[in-house]
């Protein structure tokens, strides 16, 4: 996975609007046609993304779960912490999917699996 490149693209994807966080924001968002992406925190309670996953599922929604914490995903938005985001538009969800789904994160290096 390429970390920084997901968190590049969501930092872009909030700039532009197209970001919904919070625990109110992300529930709301996650219907079809509303989200594109859900993203979750390495350390987002067990609860928490059972709810989330379920919600993404039913909805038909792509989910990753990337390696920062809620820190550094509520850093990278503009935000306080975020255990999750929803991405509200699909080319950026799409760039964002192909970047979670890199195997080698760091050019030059073999991929470590």
């Amino acid at each position: 996975m390429n970390t920084r490149k997901v968190l590049s693209y969501a930092s872009i994807a909030a700039k532009a609007g197209h970001v919904r966080s919070g625990a109110v924001q992300t529930g709301e968002s996650l219907r079809p046609g509303k989200a594109f992406l859900l993203l979750i925190s390495e350390d987002c309670s067990e609860n928490r993304k059972k709810e989330l996953l379920a919600a993404a599922g039913n909805a038909g929604i792509p989910y990753r779960q990337i390696p920062a914490d809620k820190e550094t995903l509520g850093k990278c938005i503009g935000k306080p912490e975020r255990s999750a985001i929803v991405i509200t538009d699909g080319r950026l969800a799409s760039a964002m999917i192909a970047a979670a789904d890199e195997k080698n994160a760091t050019a030059g290096m073999p991929a470590s699996e």
